[in-house]
């Protein structure tokens, strides 16, 4: 069962905003090591479940405003993946001049 909802929290969540990062960082032109780090930095299964289970409101509300574009991508991996943030903050002189 943890594996399913973790495994589902990654593909509709954590995956889109992966990918909505690279992407961007892309159309800006950043360097491929820069877009690499943060293609492979992202949260740990174990963790993502311990906190979905823990904390369901947050899994919920944390989905539906990833799925409406509510939240920034860059904001959306800080707060899946802390562990992140030296690699998103390489990236953000890259994001800055960017419509979100």
């Amino acid at each position: 069962m943890n594996d399913l909802l973790s495994a589902l929290f990654s593909y509709f969540v954590v995956s889109p905003a992966q990918s909505a990062l690279a992407e961007r960082l892309t159309q800006a032109g950043a360097p491929r090591d820069v877009i690499g780090k943060v293609a492979a930095c992202g949260p740990k299964a174990a963790e993502l479940f311990d906190r979905i289970v823990t904390d369901p409101w947050w899994a919920i509300s944390t989905a539906i405003r990833a799925w409406f574009g509510t939240v920034r991508p860059d904001a959306l991996m800080l707060e899946l993946a802390p562990g992140c943030a030296s690699v998103i903050d390489a990236a953000r002189p890259y994001l800055s001049g960017l419509v979100v």
